[in-house]
């Protein structure tokens, strides 16, 4: 966890098309600093028609770092990235048959959920040309409802020349919201950003935990949290060996222990610092410490190298793993536990949105895998370089216009109003 947000080196990718030019030169990705840290990247290659960078940063950062493409002329196509965390969307998640809700009585071996906590969330970019540019298309991932998490859209905000929102599905636990902008002059700002009323449930530990088992075998649709990711080397040696010990260790016990022990080797294995730069989970052994994102990856990459399914949650700011266990019926239920900070295991208190779910994802037109969904930006006419701020942070529920619908929540007593996110040490 960190107070800066998410750090990424999970893989933002932004293409910029340039017309009549089919080759493009990615130089150079210059130090910028923000947040009190700074942050280096650079690639360089030759990428055909669409210049791709890929920026080693977290996925969980408050950061700004500038970013040049270079073509034969060495004009820049592309310049800064600037990033400020957070979440928020209406439309309903179609997940995994175990992450859907149901009104049948609580399980004693299912989570259940405390009162809601309700905040407002503004998600969406703000573009800046150099010079002319046109045919602009931009996404931004916004989150999708839980069974922990209910989401509704409240208004938004659209300047002269923005395009309409549309919402698309990435996978079942990743969303993107995408407009564009068909014509911008020199120093022209673009802003677009949706507003989100957020119901957050704390998640309550099961209250049979020991009967739950570990799937098997495991339902197709949670077998890929069983692979490896990018920086999760669950297939790899070392991790097996780790895991193969802890079995051993464990014996014959409930599958809940075991995941426990799991747990507790991570966090007494690894020594919590943040960094700016992600590393591997087998790196973090190597070094003995690491972030939430680094404890989370070993988790994770334990329990898939023992056939035990996991995935990684991104909030703002933070991410979290979450495990797999069946009941005795065969019904799948995900758990999540803090893998950095307080000891919460079985049961969540966050109360930021959940952005994503996963940490493999594939996004159109790439071919590797990334960690995490983050912005894109294409441009047929980028002009003389583009500027670009990730809009992600905390509001009040005041109306932004008058032709906003419904502003006012629905959601129930049980809603408690939140009016700051703190972020866990």
């Amino acid at each position: 966890m960190r107070a800066n947000g998410l750090k990424t080196r999970s893989r933002l990718r932004v293409a910029v098309i340039v017309a009549a030019l089919p080759m493009a030169f990615v130089q150079h990705a210059a130090t910028a600093q923000a947040g009190g840290y700074k942050l280096d990247a650079q690639a360089s290659g030759f990428f055909p028609r669409i210049p791709i960078h890929s920026l080693a940063r977290r996925a969980c950062s408050n950061a700004t770092e500038r970013i040049v493409l270079e073509g034969p002329r060495s004009r820049p196509l592309l310049t800064h990235w600037v990033m400020i965390m957070g979440t928020g969307d209406e439309n309903k998640l179609q997940a995994d048959d175990a992450d859907q809700p149901t009104d049948s009585p609580i399980s004693p071996t299912a989570n259940s959920f405390g009162p809601a906590v309700r905040t407002v969330w503004e998600f969406g970019l703000e573009i800046v040309a150099a010079d002319k540019a046109s045919g602009i298309t931009a996404t931004v991932p916004v989150p999708m409802d839980w069974p922990e998490q209910t989401v509704r859209l409240l208004d938004e905000h659209r300047s002269d020349g923005v395009g309409k929102f549309k919402h698309r599905d990435i996978t079942k636990e990743a969303k993107q919201a995408q407009f564009n902008v068909n014509r911008m002059s020199s120093e022209q700002n673009a802003v677009a950003f949706q507003r989100f009323e957020v119901l957050r449930r704390p998640i309550i530990k099961p209250k049979q935990p020991d009967l739950l088992k570990i799937a098997d075998p495991v339902p197709g649709k949670v077998k890929r949290f069983l692979k490896p990711s990018p920086y999760i080397e669950s297939r790899h040696q070392r991790i097996r060996d780790i895991a193969s010990e802890l079995k051993e260790a464990h014996g014959e016990g409930p599958a809940w222990d075991w995941v426990e022990a799991i747990y507790r080797y991570v966090r007494e294995t690894v020594e919590y610092k943040f960094d700016t730069q992600i590393h591997s989970c087998l790196e973090a052994i190597e070094s003995g410490h690491g972030d939430c994102e680094e404890l989370s990856s070993l988790f994770i990459a334990i329990c898939r190298a023992s056939d035990i399914p996991a995935r990684a949650v991104w909030v703002p700011g933070h991410t979290y793993p979450e495990f797999y266990l069946v009941d005795s019926e065969g019904t799948g239920h995900w758990f999540p536990c803090q893998a950095a900070g307080i000891y919460e295991f079985g049961e969540m208190n966050e109360t930021r949105p959940v952005l994503q779910k996963g940490d493999r994802f594939r996004l159109p037109g790439q071919r590797e895998p990334i960690r995490y969904v983050r912005p894109t930006l294409l441009a047929k006419k980028p002009g003389g370089g583009i500027s670009l701020k990730w809009i992600a942070r905390e509001t009040t529920g005041a109306v932004l216009n008058e032709n906003a619908a419904n502003p006012n929540s629905d959601f129930g007593e049980n809603a408690t109003e939140h009016k700051q996110v703190t972020p866990t040490p």
